[in-house]
């Protein structure tokens, strides 16, 4: 998985959904790629619109953003590994602007990981149905009640989205790869602990205490003090350590 420059996991539906349909049309490898790149392309610039002083608002307010812009990233990907036109393409993202959803208080339940398999389906659904002549509003993100209004709110300006479209922000921006299987907000004390081992190796029943100090936001996304499964466990620093 990975961890994107705009606070996001783009990574999971849009692998899924262009594999599967890769395969289903007997696509090539750069048609696959190039349809990858163009998904990730429309779910960080339709992210702009939720950055705000404080971050990803979108999460601020308790929305998982892995299943919303990520559902029109796979809807992107799969008109262009369909090779479906530009007023086609347009229905799949309003098709797919339905279909967007997720809640932070789902994390550590079956429910995160659907999220992921949510927007990944819808998006390629969208596609398919826009295929067969399946309308939607075309612009779907624009107005007082489009996309980039309803999840950035005051941020919501629809040319944010257009901000630097077609700069490849993969490319430019580049990503993280997630190295341990939990959430990230755990990864630096993780580091910093592996750090410390390696420099002078102790049993753990030499350890009689470990004390972190990490900023409130990354308190706030590791809320999970004394998990009891494996799910609520990625979400526990204490369990990570």
């Amino acid at each position: 998985d990975d961890i994107a420059t705009f606070s996001s996991h783009p990574n999971s539906p849009l692998t899924a959904a262009s594999l599967a349909i890769g395969e289903q049309l007997g696509s090539t490898g750069r048609e696959l790629v190039l349809a990858w790149m163009i998904g990730w392309e429309v779910t960080a610039q339709t992210m702009k619109v939720c950055l705000g002083p404080r971050g990803n608002e979108l999460i601020n307010r308790g929305w998982f953003n892995q299943g919303f812009q990520e559902t029109l990233g796979v809807a992107a990907l799969a008109s262009r590994l369909h090779g479906l036109d530009v007023e086609q393409t347009r229905m799949a993202i309003g098709h797919a602007a339905s279909a967007m959803a997720g809640m932070m208080k789902n994390r550590g339940t079956d429910t995160e990981g659907f999220s992921a398999g949510s927007a990944a389906m819808h998006g390629v659904i969208a596609a398919e149905l826009a295929a067969t002549g399946f309308t939607a509003d075309k612009d779907i993100l624009d107005g007082e009640i489009g996309v980039a209004r309803l999840l950035g709110l005051e941020q919501g300006d629809p040319e944010r989205i257009l901000d630097g479209l077609g700069s490849w922000d993969l490319a430019t921006r580049g990503s993280t790869i997630r190295l341990h299987a939990c959430c990230g907000a755990s990864h630096w004390s993780m580091d910093a602990l592996q750090q410390l081992l390696r420099r002078r190796p102790v049993a753990p029943e030499g350890i009689e205490a470990i004390e972190v100090e990490i900023p409130d936001f990354l308190t706030d996304m590791v809320p999970n003090h004394e998990p009891t499964t494996g799910l609520a466990a990625k979400y526990s620093l204490e369990y990570s350590l």
